[in-house]
């Protein structure tokens, strides 16, 4: 079976420390301490540790060592995702242009450039809708990219 190659949106490893969804953060634990049996390879970006570098000094001690207890690809920010992530938001599909608006795009397209299998998220708001995963594919589409991106809850995947 093919390796799937999943790259884990900032949302995810933060569930791992919130307690305001119990539900989320067990599932979120499930997913990593199975993702090996499950066939997946863990990916990340540029744009994850700069969300995760402007958590609490508490927070942000956490999330590093996590992440490199499971050691994902680092993905890096280029020229090609950074025009992809401006279509996104130029359609207006994630509302008014903010840093987290930004960095949503920004997730997307460094998927979507390097052809990886799946978003891996807890962000209902922008990026797990129906609608918006249609017009992200729409885009991605218009932009040469063919390959669909899903994207997808943890709970998802297991």
């Amino acid at each position: 079976m093919k390796q799937k190659k999943c790259y884990i949106e900032t949302s995810v490893w933060n569930q791992l420390f919130h307690k305001d969804r119990p539900d989320w953060k067990d599932i979120t634990e499930i997913f990593f301490n199975n993702y090996e049996n499950n066939n997946i390879s863990l990916y990340i970006s540029d744009i994850t540790i700069r969300e995760i570098n402007n958590a609490p000094l508490p927070v942000f001690t956490e999330l590093s060592k996590t992440i490199n207890k499971y050691s994902p690809l680092i993905l890096r920010l280029n020229e090609e995702v950074f025009n992809l992530s401006k279509e996104y938001l130029k359609s207006g599909i994630l509302g008014q242009e903010k840093m987290n608006t930004i960095s949503d795009a920004e997730h997307v397209a460094i998927c979507t450039v390097n052809e990886l299998d799946y978003l891996v998220t807890w962000n209902y708001r922008h990026l797990y809708k129906a609608d918006n995963i249609m017009i992200f594919n729409s885009i991605n589409m218009q932009n040469g990219y063919l390959k669909p991106l899903t994207i997808i809850t943890p709970e998802g995947l297991l």
